[in-house]
């Protein structure tokens, strides 16, 4: 089965923008042997130095509407719940997009309806990123495709 993942980059190689600061996202297409890159898209970023709001959420999303899922360097807690709310699994790391999204490939984390999250630790409820250990794998898994947060660490 393929998927199509929204990865925020702004060079391709390096997933490190937070979700609300994206202007651009390098559309992947993954399967179980691997991923290939479609297209970029271009987007406002949702949070623009005075907060966000649902419209601006909801102009990213409209723009990522057939991906089922956003890897980010960061999403804070409000946009995290709201991209989980319409439908979209959450991925959170920082580090290379090949290694990001061979931890996704590797666990089947897009082939489960509801997956708990075993690798990676939670994000702080502050928003200040993924504080893991260097030995996890690269990602945390945020939230599931159906609509219901998944819990993250153990």
């Amino acid at each position: 089965m393929t998927h199509l993942v929204a990865v925020a980059t702004t060079d391709g190689k390096v997933v490190h923008t937070h979700f609300g600061h994206a202007d651009r996202f390098h559309i992947v297409e993954l399967d179980d042997e691997g991923y290939s890159f479609i297209e970029t898209r271009l987007v406002d970023p949702s949070c623009r130095g005075q907060g966000h709001n649902t419209s601006s959420f909801d102009a990213v999303l409209a723009i990522l509407h057939d991906c089922e899922a956003v890897v980010v360097g960061q999403i804070g807690p409000g946009a995290a719940s709201y991209v989980i709310n319409h439908g979209l699994r959450v991925f959170e790391g920082r580090g290379f997009v090949d290694e990001i999204l061979s931890a996704i490939i590797s666990e089947h984390l897009l082939d489960v309806q509801e997956k708990q999250s075993d690798i990676g630790e939670p994000t702080p409820a502050t928003g200040t990123g993924n504080q893991r250990p260097s030995d996890q794998r690269p990602v945390s898994a945020i939230g599931t495709n159906d609509r219901r947060p998944a819990p993250v660490g153990e």
